[in-house]
């Protein structure tokens, strides 16, 4: 596909359900191991490096999507990471949220600034290395469900919700707002 030339515009007329001039291709997630296999060069590991390891990383992953035919390059980094005590979910370590108590003192309000903090470097790096013709698609991954999960744990999860009624639809809620907020700084500095 040496002769590709990508143009986003044909994943937003599928999203729209509007016929695209070609079948545009995506995928969620590529492993960036498998990337490495398929372009014969090693880069995942520049991910962890300064801001020049990172454009280079991210020029090799934007670079594996144009060199397969995408008109994309699918990114998203998870917001679990970035709540304090998180891990429930993939990690199987205990909820850091068990009772009315923990909810009330857990910093909600600190997230959005975790967030960004963390990876703002990483979404800065691809905007700087997409090719002409691509956006990028994904932001902050996750979903409200797992984000609950991620804190207070699957088990501990179920009891709350025979236990403390309350409590229950308020972790939803405030994760919720929590992620509401995320987005809106999120497409304020990256709808690029």
């Amino acid at each position: 596909m040496n002769d590709f030339t990508p143009d986003y515009h044909h994943i937003l007329n599928a999203a729209r359900n509007v016929e695209a001039r070609r079948l545009p291709l995506y995928e969620h997630i590529i492993s960036d191991g498998i990337m490495e296999q398929v372009l014969g060069k090693t880069f995942k590991a520049l991910y962890f490096g300064d801001e020049n390891e990172l454009d280079e990383y991210f020029c090799n992953y934007c670079g594996f999507f144009l060199k397969m035919g995408y008109d994309t390059v699918s990114f998203e980094r998870c917001i679990g990471p970035a709540m304090p005590g998180s891990g429930a979910l993939g990690e199987h370590k205990p909820g850091v949220i068990k009772n009315r108590g923990d909810f009330e003192k857990y910093p909600w309000d600190e997230i959005p600034d975790l967030y960004f903090k963390k990876y703002t470097p990483y979404f800065e790096a691809l905007r700087r290395n997409l090719p002409p013709g691509m956006k990028a698609i994904g932001g902050p991954g996750n979903g409200v469900f797992e984000c609950v999960q991620d804190i207070v744990g699957y088990m501990d999860l179920c009891y709350i919700s025979a236990d403390d009624p309350e409590l229950y639809a308020g972790l939803f809620d405030r994760v919720g707002k929590m992620m509401f907020e995320i987005w809106r700084r999120f497409l304020d500095q990256f709808s690029d």
